[in-house]
C-alpha cells in the first residue's frame, strides 16, 4: 500500500494518459517477439522496431513485450497498436492494482503473476491486450514469464494453435494463475517449517515469521480477489471476442481463482492456530522455568535455614563442640532435600 501512495504521489500534477514509468528503475534493454501462428504453423522471430511488423490478415500475430520501462518504445506500441494513452499509463504503472477494460474493439486486463522466494511476496506487472487477430502481452520483468506458453505454441502443443486469438488470450491469464498455486505450494513448504519450528524450538523469531507469512498470504489473497472480478467480468461479457466456447475454459479459471482464495483463507487460519500454539508453548515453557526454580528455592529454603542458624556467632551453641556435629547436619541437609524431592515426585510436580 505504501509504494501504491508513493506511486500517486509520483503522477501528482500530471495530466492523465501520462506515460510514466513507476516501479524499480531498470537499465536492461527491452525484448519484443512476434509470434505468428495459425492451424497449420506457428514461427516466432525477435523484433527490433515495431514499425516493421505488418499485420497478418489470415494468422493470429502475438507481440510480446518483455519489459515496459523503455517510454519510447511504449508510446511506439500505442501509436502502432492504437492503444489508448490511459491504457499505456496503467501499464508502465506497475503499482496499478489489477483491472479489465472492455471496449468494442478489444479487451485489456492488468493482473499481477506472484513468486515466493521462501520470505515474502513478489508481484510481476502483467498486461494482456486482445484483438481482433492480435495479442499484446507487457511483462514487467526481461526474463520471460512465457516461455512455457510459447513452446506450447511453436511446438503446436494443446489447442492453442487451432483456436482463436481468445483462447490465447485465456492461456495466458491461466498460465499467470499457475503463478499463484505455485507460490502457495511454497507457503506450504514454509507453513511446515514453522509448525516443526513451534513443536521443537518456539521462540521470538518465530512469532515474527508466523506474522510475516500472515502478511504475506493477505497479500496474495488481496490480488486473488481483484483476479477474480476480472475473470467474473471475462464471463459476463458479450463481446464478440471471447467466444461461446471460450467461456467454459474462463468458468474453469473462474474455479482455480475461487479455490487459491479457498486455500489461502485455510492458510490464514492455520496461522492463527499456529500464533496461538506458538504462545501456548512459551506459556507452558515459561510455567516449566518457573517451576524449576521453585522447586530449587523449595529445596535450598529449609538448607539455607539450618546453614543460617549454624552460621551465627553466638557463644553459647553446644551443638559446636560435639564431635559428629557436622556429619550430622550434613545427613540432615540431605535427608530434607531427598524427602522435599519425594514430596514433589508424590505430586507429580516433575511430569
Amino acid at each position: 500500500m505504501k509504494r501504491y501512495l508513493k506511486s500517486l504521489a509520483k503522477k501528482t500534477g500530471l495530466p492523465p494518459g501520462t506515460t510514466m514509468h513507476i516501479g524499480p528503475e531498470r537499465n536492461e534493454p527491452v525484448h519484443i517477439s512476434l509470434i505468428r501462428y495459425d492451424s497449420d504453423s506457428a514461427k516466432c522471430k525477435t523484433i527490433d522496431n515495431l514499425k516493421t511488423i505488418k499485420r497478418s490478415k489470415e494468422k493470429i500475430d502475438w507481440v510480446d513485450i518483455r519489459g515496459i520501462h523503455d517510454l519510447q518504445i511504449m508510446r511506439e506500441t500505442g501509436s502502432i497498436f492504437n492503444i489508448h494513452s490511459l491504457i499505456l499509463e496503467d501499464i508502465t504503472n506497475t503499482s496499478q492494482l489489477p483491472k479489465i477494460e472492455e471496449h468494442p474493439q478489444h479487451f485489456f486486463i492488468l493482473i499481477k503473476a506472484i513468486s515466493f522466494d521462501g520470505a515474502e511476496i513478489k508481484l510481476e506487472h502483467i498486461a494482456l491486450f486482445l484483438a481482433p487477430k492480435l495479442i499484446l502481452s507487457f511483462q514487467e520483468n526481461t526474463a520471460d514469464t512465457f516461455s512455457i506458453v510459447k513452446d506450447r505454441v511453436l511446438n503446436k502443443k494443446g489447442k492453442v494453435t487451432e483456436k482463436k486469438e481468445d483462447y490465447l488470450f485465456y492461456t495466458l491469464f491461466d498460465y499467470v494463475i499457475d503463478t499463484y498455486f505455485e507460490s502457495l505450494r511454497k507457503i506450504d513448504v514454509r507453513l511446515s517449517e514453522l509448525n516443526v519450528e513451534v513443536d521443537q524450538a518456539p521462540s521470538q523469531s518465530t512469532l515474527k515469521n508466523i506474522q510475516t507469512l500472515k502478511k504475506q498470504i493477505l497479500v496474495l489473497k488481496r490480488y486473488s480477489w481483484y483476479t477474480r472480478d476480472i475473470v467474473l467480468n471475462l464471463k459476463k461479457s458479450e463481446s464478440s471476442l471471447i467466444a461461446e466456447k471460450t467461456d467454459k475454459y474462463l468458468t474453469d479459471l473462474y474455479d482455480h481463482i475461487a479455490h487459491i482464495i479457498d486455500i489461502s483463507e485455510s492458510f490464514r487460519e492455520e496461522l492463527i492456530d499456529l500464533s496461538e500454539r506458538h504462545l501456548s508453548a512459551i506459556n507452558l515453557r515459561s510455567n516449566d522455568i518457573m517451576k524449576m526454580l521453585t522447586i530449587v528455592t523449595a529445596i535450598f529454603m529449609p538448607l539455607t535455614f539450618l546453614a543460617g542458624i549454624y552460621g551465627m556467632n553466638f557463644k553459647y551453641m553446644p551443638e559446636l563442640e560435639w564431635k559428629f556435629a557436622y556429619p550430622i547436619l550434613v545427613l540432615a541437609m540431605v535427608a530434607l532435600s531427598s524427602g522435599l524431592l519425594l514430596f514433589f515426585k508424590r505430586k507429580k510436580w516433575f511430569d
